[in-house]
C-alpha cells in the first residue's frame, strides 16, 4: 500500500492510504487513527470512541457493497436467460433442459433471498436496531456469495462464449463476473 493519502483529512493524527491495485475500480485503503488531534471548537460525543464511530460508518456502507452485488447479479440474469432461450443444442433449446431450467430457478431464488435480506438490512440500519451491524454483515455474505454463485452458473451455461478475451465477442456477464470478486473477498471491519 502506498503510504500518501488521497485526499486532504480534517485533523493531525489520522491517515489515509491508498488500497492495492485491483482487476476492478474499487474504493479501498486503510484509515488509521493515531493520536487524532481535534480543533478546540469540534463537537465531540465521547473521547476514546474515533474508532468505534469509524466502524459504524463502515457497516452502513457496507450496504452498499450488497447492492452493488445483488446489482451485479440480477443484471447477469438477463443475457443468460436470452442466452439459453436462443442456443439450439440436440434437437432442442437449451432452455427446454431440466437442469438449465433447475439452474436459472436456483439462481433466480437464490437473488430474491438475497435482495430481501439487504432490504431487511437496511430497514433495520434506518431504524438503528441494536443488531444493524449483524444484518449488514449478514446480507454482504450472502449478497456477495450469491452473486458470485449466479456468475459460476451463468458462465456455465454460455460455455465457452462467456469465457473469451476478445471483449468484442465477451459476453457482458463475464466482465461483470471478474468485477464482482472484489465485492465477495473484500471486508473493511
Amino acid at each position: 500500500m502506498s503510504p500518501e493519502p488521497k485526499a486532504s483529512l480534517p485533523c493531525r493524527g489520522l491517515r489515509l492510504t491508498q488500497g492495492p491495485d485491483l482487476l476492478a475500480p474499487r474504493a479501498l485503503g486503510q484509515l488509521a487513527l493515531d493520536g487524532v488531534s481535534l480543533a478546540p471548537r469540534t463537537p465531540r460525543r465521547a473521547e476514546g470512541l474515533g474508532y468505534v464511530y469509524a466502524v459504524q460508518t463502515i457497516a452502513a456502507f457496507r450496504m452498499s457493497v450488497d447492492a452493488a452485488a445483488n446489482d451485479f447479479a440480477r443484471r447477469a440474469l438477463g443475457p443468460v436467460t436470452a442466452h439459453v432461450v436462443s442456443r439450439k443444442v440436440k434437437g432442442g433449446m437449451l432452455a427446454e433442459m431440466q437442469l438449465v431450467q433447475a439452474a436459472l430457478a436456483d439462481m433466480q431464488v437464490d437473488l430474491n433471498a438475497a435482495e430481501w435480506l439487504v432490504a431487511q438490512a437496511a430497514w433495520e440500519w434506518d431504524r438503528g436496531a441494536r443488531t444493524a451491524s449483524l444484518g449488514s454483515a449478514s446480507a454482504k455474505l450472502l449478497a456477495t456469495e450469491t452473486a458470485q454463485q449466479i456468475f459460476d452458473r451463468a458462465m456455465q451455461l454460455f460455455g465457452a462464449a462467456g469465457d473469451g478475451y476478445d471483449p468484442r465477442r465477451i459476453d457482458p456477464s463475464a466482465v461483470r463476473y471478474r468485477a464482482s470478486a472484489n465485492a465477495r473477498i473484500a471486508e473493511v471491519s
